[in-house]
C-alpha cells in the first residue's frame, strides 16, 4: 500500500527509508549537541560559538518537528545546510579563539618580562593597555567578525607590539610566546596563565620578603647601635663623675659613678665634663672606675681588674689630703 509523503506517493520501502533518514538526521543533531557541549565545557570552543551552534541545532530540530512529511531530499538538504553552518561556525571559532588567546596571554608575558627586567615599566603598561584595547574590540566585534577581520586585527596587534618593543630579541620572544598561546586550547591557556600569575605573585612575595628582611636587619642593627651608643655614653658619664671625685674615698667614687651613669643624669655630667675641659683644660682620667691602687697579681686578674685599678699622681694625692683635712675639721675633737 502506497503512502502520500511530500506530495508524492511512496511505497512502504521508500517510507521506511525516509524514516531512517530522519532518524539519522536526529541522531546527527543529538551527537553534534553533545560534542558542542563537551567542547564548550572543556573550553575547546568559545561559549559564544557554542551558543550559536546550539541555537542552530535547535532550529533544525524545530524544522523536523514542523515538517513530518518532508521528503528524503528535503531532509538531506536541511541536514547538509545545518552541518555546513556548524562547520562554518567552528571554523571561524579557530581564528576567534587564537586571537582571544593572544590577547589574554599578552599581559602575563609583559608582566613576566618586566619582572625579569627585560622591559621597563612604561613598556609593560603600554602592552597591558594594548591587551585591554584589543579585548574591547573582541567584545564589540568578536561575534560577527570574519576570519579576515581577525587577521587584520592580529596584524594591528603585532605592529603595535613592534612599536612598543623595538628590541628584536625581546619582540621575537613575545611573538613566539603569543604563537604558543594561539595553539593552546582555552583550558590549557587558562591553566598556564594561572600558573604564570601564581609565579608572578610568588616572585613579588619573595621580593617583598627580601625587602622586609633587609628592613628588619637594618632596624635591628640601628637599634643595637643606638643602644650601645647610649650605654657607652652613660659609662663615660659615670667615669667622668668618678674621676672628678678622685680625692674622695672609693665608696664615694662608686656612688658618683652610679649616679653619673644614670640616663637621667648622664647628659648633665657629660655637659659639665665638656665645660670643665674647655674652661680648666683636660683633666686626668685615672681609670673607668678608680677604686683600688692595689694591682692584680694574675694575668686574668689584670684583665678584669684593669677598669678599676689606678695609679695616684700628685694631683690626686693633694686632693685626697685636702679632703681628709676637711673631714677632720668638720669632726669635733
Amino acid at each position: 500500500m502506497a503512502t502520500l509523503l511530500g506530495g508524492q506517493k511512496q511505497s512502504p520501502e521508500e517510507l521506511e527509508k525516509t524514516r531512517q533518514v530522519r532518524t539519522d538526521y536526529q541522531n546527527t543533531l543529538s551527537q553534534l549537541q553533545t560534542n558542542v557541549n563537551a567542547d564548550v565545557n572543556s573550553k575547546k570552543l568559545t561559549p559564544e560559538s557554542g551558543q550559536a551552534i546550539l541555537e542552530l541545532l535547535q532550529s533544525a530540530q524545530d524544522w523536523l518537528s514542523k515538517n513530518p512529511n518532508a521528503s528524503i531530499s528535503e531532509v538531506l538538504s536541511n541536514q547538509d545546510s545545518t552541518v555546513t553552518e556548524v562547520k562554518r561556525i567552528q571554523g571561524i571559532d579557530k581564528p576567534k579563539r587564537e586571537f582571544s588567546n593572544m590577547v589574554n596571554a599578552l599581559p602575563a608575558i609583559s608582566n613576566d618580562l618586566q619582572q625579569k627586567k627585560k622591559i621597563d615599566s612604561t613598556q609593560q603598561e603600554k602592552l597591558n593597555a594594548l591587551a585591554v584595547q584589543e579585548n574591547k574590540w573582541f567584545t564589540r566585534n568578536g561575534s560577527d567578525a570574519t576570519e579576515i577581520d581577525f587577521s587584520q586585527e592580529t596584524l594591528k596587534l603585532t605592529d603595535t607590539i613592534t612599536t612598543i618593543v623595538p628590541d628584536n630579541d625581546i619582540r621575537n620572544y613575545i611573538m613566539a610566546e603569543l604563537d604558543k598561546a594561539k595553539q593552546m586550547a582555552p583550558a590549557e591557556l587558562a591553566g598556564n596563565l594561572n600558573s604564570a600569575e601564581k609565579l608572578l605573585k610568588k616572585r613579588k612575595g619573595q621580593q617583598v620578603s627580601v625587602g622586609e628582611g633587609i628592613s628588619v636587619i637594618w632596624k635591628t642593627a640601628m637599634s643595637v647601635f643606638f643602644s650601645l651608643l647610649v650605654i657607652s655614653l652613660c659609662i663615660m658619664a659615670g667615669s667622668f663623675a668618678a674621676n672628678m671625685a678622685i680625692g674622695r674615698d672609693p665608696p664615694y667614687r662608686i656612688l658618683y659613678f652610679l649616679y653619673g651613669a644614670l640616663p637621667t643624669f648622664a647628659p648633665f655630667v657629660l655637659l659639665y665634663g665638656i665645660y670643665k675641659r674647655l674652661r680648666y683644660g683636660p683633666f686626668t682620667i685615672y681609670s673607668i672606675l678608680p677604686v683600688s691602687i692595689e694591682p692584680a697579681t694574675t694575668r686574668l686578674g689584670k684583665i678584669f681588674w684593669f677598669p678599676f685599678y689606678w695609679i695616684p699622681d700628685e694631683k690626686a694625692i693633694a686632693e685626697y689630703d685636702l679632703y681628709r683635712k676637711a673631714v677632720e675639721a668638720a669632726i669635733p675633737a
